[in-house]
């Protein structure tokens, strides 16, 4: 430890302490080129002298810069992998996630349906759309809540909706565009004044069901 042969560490020992690190690949080498091949050393004119020396700085020089690239590739290679190993998890996640909400939405509209005796939905029948990510306002909650009463055959004008709901034509019509829109009702056959007609979609049906289904619980 006491690189400046004072009798003790000191702050003078740490300077060279860093030197002898700096060289200490150009010395290893100059050692080995000394020890094993020792004709090659004379032929270099290398000797025990060039210990820290030039040609010991110039290896050293090259080594620590080859060292410090290749520990700033790995860097690199690991925060990229450690990048897309996280994004995968969550991505997984998000996707188990969203699988066993639509799997409780489905269980639950099963349960509801077989509750009011409505027929079983077929096997390739399902919701086109997320129901749990759906935002209603009041006003098309009960445009598409007032459509589940309609008979078969039957379809709601947004001058039916008006006059049932008490609101202005215009705000009816905006309601049934955007539900349409979300897939939730589906353009029927025009009506006798010349109005388009709309019912209500299996993923509208889904969707009451699941509501429903959550009030009542």
């Amino acid at each position: 430890m006491d690189m400046n042969g004072d009798g003790g560490f000191t702050l003078g020992d740490v300077w060279p302490w860093l030197l002898q690190c700096f060289f200490l690949p150009g010395d290893y080498l100059l050692w080995i080129c000394l020890t094993f091949t020792p004709g090659f050393a004379r032929f270099l004119e290398l000797g025990p002298a060039d210990y820290g020396g030039l040609a010991s700085g110039i290896v050293s020089a090259v080594f620590w810069l080859v060292a410090a690239t290749f520990l700033g590739a790995s860097y690199n290679v690991l925060r990229s992998a450690d990048r897309a190993v996280s994004a995968a998890i969550a991505r997984t996640w998000s996707e188990c996630r969203r699988g066993m909400r639509v799997a409780r939405i489905r269980l639950a509209c099963r349960f509801r349906g077989i509750k009011l005796g409505l027929p079983l939905p077929r096997q390739n029948a399902q919701p086109e759309v997320a129901l749990d990510e759906i935002e209603l306002s009041d006003l098309e909650f009960e445009v598409l809540r007032s459509h589940a009463f309609l008979a078969a055959g039957y379809v709601y004008t947004a001058s039916d909706i008006a006059g049932s709901l008490a609101v202005r034509r215009s705000q009816a019509q905006q309601a049934l565009d955007r539900l349409k829109t979300l897939g939730l009702l589906e353009s029927a056959l025009s009506a006798s004044d010349g109005e388009s007609g709309y019912r209500l979609s299996r993923a509208g049906q889904f969707l009451l069901m699941a509501r429903s289904g959550a009030a009542g619980a």
